[in-house]
């Protein structure tokens, strides 16, 4: 399942990521070894730093990395989508394995007995709460993506270049 920033260069398309705080500049990544022949670079591990911490991921799969200018894209663009499980929408947080995580905040300003029968229900259908995500309203499942009252709509947000 596609998800995330996508630009088009050399008529080929990659992920993208701003270099930085300038946004004239990309940074695109390649899962394809062909591309460190033009000029990409294999990328071992990222280090960021937040909040004066330094975190390293490193990567247990081949990914290589180029700079391109801005104006070097032909076409830039967002893939984002909506989920419908059981005819209700979710909001998606990634998908592995043929499963997509999906994420539903039940309206805190509901009276107590109504906030009882929702948690009653996300959990009927294999919610889960996660009290540290978003608080005790936040129900987290993971979903089958074959399952048949599953409904996923992708959507392209171009971006301009």
């Amino acid at each position: 399942m596609r998800r995330g920033y996508y630009v088009v260069y050399n008529g080929k398309e990659y992920f993208w990521s701003i270099n930085g705080k300038n946004d004239k500049i990309l940074k695109i990544k390649s899962f394809n070894q062909e591309d460190l022949n033009n000029g990409f670079t294999q990328l071992i591990e990222d280090i960021t730093i937040e909040d004066g911490k330094k975190y390293v991921y490193r990567y247990d799969y081949f990914v290589c990395e180029k700079n391109i200018k801005r104006n070097e894209a032909t076409e830039l663009f967002e893939i984002v989508h909506q989920a419908f499980y059981k005819g209700e929408q979710y909001c998606v947080m990634g998908g592995r394995a043929g499963h997509i995580a999906l994420s539903k905040d039940i309206p805190f300003y509901l009276p107590n007995i109504e906030l009882e029968n929702w948690r009653k229900k996300m959990e009927n259908i294999g919610f889960e709460s996660h009290n540290d995500w978003h608080g005790p309203l936040n129900y987290i499942g993971s979903i089958p993506l074959d399952d048949p009252d599953l409904q996923i709509i992708e959507e392209r947000v171009d971006i301009p270049i």
